[in-house]
């Protein structure tokens, strides 16, 4: 019985970590035009922008992308079901098909990692540094095969 309870307490907690976990999504166009986003009916960007990012709870979305030429005027707007996975962000691009069909490919998928974790002396005790202080940056890699000398 304790053993059961002990493995019910680590599979919540693994899932609960699992669904903590941010994602992201990043919006564009294959043609490079300006495009306004909404998602869940919430408007994301209140000017239209050449790429949108957006982080928020993965799952399933409903989103709506309307796109304006250079000149701001709109021309067409998209509406389609969008998956985003938790942890990762996820890259989505707009273009026209042949024979003036839309479509909204996903064209990447990367981890989000955080900066805190891949630069730990950047962000130590970056809170009681004055504005005079200036954080040491290493300007050389270091290399396994250097020397130590």
């Amino acid at each position: 019985m304790k053993r059961l309870v002990g493995i019910l307490i680590v599979s919540i907690y693994a899932v609960s970590g699992a669904w903590a976990m941010q994602a992201a999504a990043k919006f564009s166009t294959s043609a490079g035009e300006k495009i306004q986003v909404y998602l869940n009916g919430k408007m994301i960007n209140k000017s239209p922008k050449s790429v949108v990012y957006i982080k928020g709870r993965a799952g399933v979305h409903k989103v709506r992308i309307k796109v304006y030429n250079q000149a701001g005027n709109f021309k067409y707007s998209y509406l389609d079901w969008v998956s985003v996975t938790s942890g990762f962000r996820t890259e989505f691009t707009l273009s026209k098909e042949k024979h003036r069909s839309i479509k909204l490919k996903q064209t990447g998928i990367k981890r989000i990692y955080d900066r805190s974790y891949q630069r730990l002396d950047k962000f130590y005790n970056q809170k009681l540094l004055t504005l005079s202080e200036k954080v040491p940056v290493m300007t050389k890699a270091f290399s396994r095969y250097s020397s130590l000398t």
